[in-house]
């Protein structure tokens, strides 16, 4: 079903942006489809991913290669990477409202 779909070279495909349910997974999987959860923002891509030998349905999986990650005191989830956004084009105002320095996971 999957090469009707134009996906026969797919190993997997990545959700993310918000929780997939548990029933539209095995659904795709019905159709030959297997889709791995992950975490990451726009500005980040996939910091967080499943791996194809280490899935977990209804998990995000663990930070990719390079990636270090940790809870703030505030309960924010914090990530550093090489290949982050700096910040957002041309608008110092919303990134420096938005981002924080590059060494928020340090420590």
């Amino acid at each position: 079903m999957s090469s009707a779909l134009g996906l026969q070279e797919a190993d997997y495909l990545l959700t993310a942006a918000a929780p997939t349910p548990v029933a539209l997974i095995a659904w795709y999987e019905r159709l030959g489809i297997v889709l791995m959860e992950g975490f990451g923002q726009t500005e980040a891509m996939a910091l967080i991913a499943n791996e194809p030998g280490a899935r977990r349905v209804g998990s995000i999986g663990r930070a990719v290669q390079g990636v270090e990650v940790r809870i703030s005191a505030e309960g924010e989830l914090q990530c550093r990477a090489d290949g982050l956004s700096p910040g957002y084009y041309k608008m110092p105002e919303q990134t420096a409202a938005t981002f924080r320095a590059a060494c928020a996971c340090r420590g």
